[in-house]
């Protein structure tokens, strides 16, 4: 979002994709779909980009179009918006569906049910996430990897929650 913001134009996948993950960093074989890839389809998921035309251009779409590329809290407000959007989080507590950002607000809503002077690890987030949710609903962190992902990412692009050591986070 933040290249579109600047370039103030649309740009092909292709062309983000080699300014944003150039082969050296992007690594040749994964099983897993590579960074670019789910930033990408998460971002248009969110309505914040959209791809169009045969060529695939990228550009801003939805509350993304007034951001100019160097305001951090205007990018972290609109993602935020776009996360919490009601219509994009429904059957938190009844259903155990990961699509969308559902996922990331049921662990931030958990998260915020904390005790915030409290930091939390994997090793307690086991436990304590247990009776957190109904169990249809499924647990919160399915896995040390998802807790691993929330607890790099939610203190920094929407300022969720604050690390307090590498492997902790608090609300």
């Amino acid at each position: 979002m933040r290249l579109l913001a600047y370039l103030e134009k649309a740009v092909s996948l292709e062309e983000a994709r080699s300014l944003l993950s150039p082969p050296s960093i992007r690594g040749e074989k994964t099983k897993d779909k590579p960074p670019f890839d789910k930033a990408i389809s998460t971002l248009d998921e969110l309505g914040l980009i959209r791809i169009e035309g045969e060529d695939q251009q990228l550009s801003l779409a939805g509350a993304a179009t007034t951001l100019d590329g160097q305001d951090v809290s205007a990018f972290n407000s609109v993602l935020r918006q776009a996360v919490l959007d009601q219509a994009k989080n429904t059957s938190l507590g009844d259903s155990a569906d990961q699509t969308g950002p559902r996922d990331l607000t049921r662990a931030l809503a958990w998260l915020l049910s904390l005790d915030p002077t409290d930091p939390m690890d994997w090793y307690r987030v086991q436990n304590d996430q247990r009776e957190a949710l109904r169990p249809e609903a499924g647990p919160v962190f399915s896995n040390e990897t998802r807790w691993n992902h929330f607890n790099y990412w939610a203190p920094r692009a929407p300022a969720f929650a604050r690390v307090v050591r590498f492997d902790h986070v608090m609300p």
